[in-house]
């Protein structure tokens, strides 16, 4: 994301606002290339995660965006619940908050399968991949069919790396069994552990790792 996006990111954590990135920055921040210019959240309704909200989006001047300058807008929390979708203009760029996402639900449904991203020194939460495809899918735009065929590669891509990274571990674990069992028999003195049963130990180990 652009250093905009990811201020106003580090604002809204900073006031403790209950969110989920989705849309375009969703995608930029699980590994897609793809620019968007402005930042979607999904956010919890409760009244103090309201309260939290309505502060930031005053800081930020925000406005309806497409809307004739002048009218009257105040983002307070009575505001913000009467609305299920509000799209704004704000001192920091585009801003769209949502209380439900197409295919997913609302913020209780997407927080359960949400992925943790580190943003330097603080972290957000963002849809997952699986959740970013199939709210891409209910929505069934267009350019949503070229968009989904980019997030199934990345969902393919990290699942490869993830078996990867379990195969790895296996493969430690095991080595870690095999020198556990010598170091024993090694330290055994008279009493060693007789070959056969370090090879047991050793394909035990091996076996359990394959599982994995």
């Amino acid at each position: 994301p652009n250093a905009p996006t990811v201020e106003m990111l580090r604002d809204l954590a900073s006031a403790r606002v209950r969110f989920i990135v989705i849309g375009g920055v969703a995608a930029q921040l699980l590994g897609s290339p793809r620019v968007t210019r402005d930042l979607d959240i999904l956010y919890d309704t409760s009244a103090d995660n309201l309260g939290h909200l309505a502060d930031v989006l005053t800081r930020w001047r925000a406005y309806l965006r497409g809307v004739e300058p002048g009218l009257p807008f105040i983002p307070d929390a009575k505001t913000i619940k009467a609305v299920e979708v509000l799209t704004l203009d704000t001192d920091f760029g585009w801003f769209d908050i949502l209380q439900r996402v197409a295919g997913i639900g609302a913020y209780a449904d997407a927080i359960r399968t949400a992925d943790s991203v580190a943003l330097g020194d603080f972290t957000v939460n963002v849809l997952s991949l699986e959740s970013l495809i199939r709210s891409k899918l209910a929505t069934g735009r267009p350019r949503d069919k070229t968009e989904v065929l980019e997030l199934e590669a990345l969902r393919d891509v990290a699942e490869q790396h993830r078996a990867a990274a379990v195969r790895l571990v296996a493969r430690v674990r095991a080595q870690q069994a095999t020198d556990d069992a010598r170091r024993i028999s090694a330290e055994s003195g008279t009493n060693r552990m007789p070959a056969d049963e370090i090879n047991s130990e050793i394909s035990a180990a091996r076996r359990a790792s394959r599982k994995e």
